[in-house]
């Protein structure tokens, strides 16, 4: 029923439905919305009320008006079922880290990028490589510092103390050596004098490592293993996460509290807008449901899936930093030995 004021009744048959009442006058759904702008009654329109084909595009319009954008974003992110609100911030809301790589690229030939980011944001620990062939000394003992080279000869030191180190013909030179030197050729003694000579002969140690030190080689084995791993998982984890910067606004993952179990959290605050924008331009002639894909992460899919965003990619390395395994060597020595 008609009250009287045309541009609240046009309001009325908008959110009503009723557009036939309405273009006879205006020619077009634009114009009207032009009149119901200088009336001042744009944030009264229910864009949630009005048919699919006329819905994306009174909400981009709505978006683009300084006086209904604020209204009309805060519906929308509230309609998200994976965004939540905590203090003027905004938040998406996950399961675990890795349904982020979903935003990535996917084939099937070796490991595609979607493959490194899902293995490197799981909870679960990723080992791409297992099988190094490490040969310890040159890729721990000569890669050690000062320091830890030090630590390294006080544990042989402590661990050899007092033991004859027996030879036998695959001896090194260096042990007949120190042997013939301390008045005995078929066994050596490690001691304070001699262990920077045995510690910086590899043929030594290597024969050591296989007898009297195969702990300490299984240890040092195991540092190896476990900083190269760590130098990759890094790399690629950085990479990924450059890429994710451009929907999320940093790389700071919170766990907390959903109903009686436990939810992750990232911000989005400074992205969320420009996505459901973009996703509005594109959009705003057609009859796609907003509703339909209801998450931040189901939109960005879609502009993805639809060729108006790049899924996310980077170069995935063949092997590990040597300066990032050397560095991991160096901190992890102390916690195995």
């Amino acid at each position: 029923m008609p009250t009287g004021d045309i541009a609240l009744d046009i309001v009325n048959y908008i959110n009503n439905g009723e557009f036939d009442e309405v273009l006879p006058y205006f020619g077009d759904f634009e114009t009207a919305l032009n009149f119901l702008k200088k009336k001042g009654y744009l944030h009264l329109l229910d864009p949630f009320e009005v048919p699919d084909e006329f819905r994306n595009g009174l909400i981009h319009f709505l978006l683009s008006e300084k006086e209904t954008r604020e209204g009309t974003l805060k519906t929308l992110i509230s309609r998200l079922s994976d965004v939540k609100e905590e203090n003027g911030q905004y938040y998406l809301i996950l399961d675990g880290r890795e349904e982020l790589a979903d935003l990535f690229k996917e084939y099937s030939r070796d490991t595609s990028p979607y493959d490194a980011a899902k293995s490197v944001l799981s909870e679960d620990y990723w080992e791409p490589f297992y099988d190094l062939g490490e040969n310890v000394y040159r890729d721990v003992v000569e890669e050690l510092n000062p320091d830890n080279k030090n630590y390294l000869k006080s544990f042989i030191l402590d661990k050899l103390k007092d033991t004859k180190i027996e030879l036998d013909g695959q001896s090194s030179e260096e042990m007949e050596l120190i042997a013939s030197e301390q008045g005995h050729d078929d066994h050596m003694i490690v001691n304070q004098e001699n262990i920077d000579r045995i510690l910086g002969d590899e043929e030594t140690m290597d024969w050591l490592f296989k007898n009297d030190l195969d702990g300490l080689h299984s240890d040092l084995g195991n540092i190896y293993n476990n900083a190269y791993n760590s130098a990759y998982t890094d790399e690629i984890y950085n990479k990924v996460w450059d890429e994710l910067l451009t929907y999320i606004d940093d790389k700071v993952v919170e766990d907390f509290k959903w109903g009686k179990g436990y939810r992750q959290k990232v911000k989005i605050t400074n992205h969320i807008n420009s996505v459901i924008d973009d996703w509005f331009d594109e959009y705003k002639n057609h009859s796609d449901d907003f509703d339909y894909y209801g998450s931040y992460l189901g939109i960005i899919q879609q502009l993805m899936n639809e060729g108006n965003y790049e899924k996310l990619s980077f170069r995935i390395p063949d092997y590990a930093d040597s300066s990032d395994v050397e560095n991991n060597v160096n901190q992890m020595l102390r916690d195995y030995i």
